[in-house]
């Protein structure tokens, strides 16, 4: 574990400005959203009416998986390919 985190580490630190402001904001935005969904799936177990809360629940789920493949996926892919054009 000691292992995967330096080398996460090393990565990090070795990367591009904008990639690593992408993954700081990013990061700040789908914890946000996780928190909304935890909200909205609390709020359709208890509700009398949950077709609403499960809507938006299932639609911020949806939010969370195409923002993580814009915050991480992205910047990872550009970071693959800057370090290989140096080469």
């Amino acid at each position: 574990m000691k292992d995967t985190i330096k080398t996460f580490a090393e990565i990090y630190s070795g990367m591009n400005i904008v990639s690593k402001c992408a993954f700081k904001y990013g990061t700040v935005l789908i914890i946000t959203l996780i928190v909304c969904a935890i909200y909205f799936y609390i709020q359709s177990v208890i509700s009398d009416y949950p077709y609403y809360h499960t809507m938006m629940y299932t639609d911020i789920l949806y939010s969370i998986k195409e923002c993580m493949g814009s915050v991480y996926v992205l910047p990872m892919l550009y970071e693959t390919i800057s370090m290989s054009s140096r080469r």
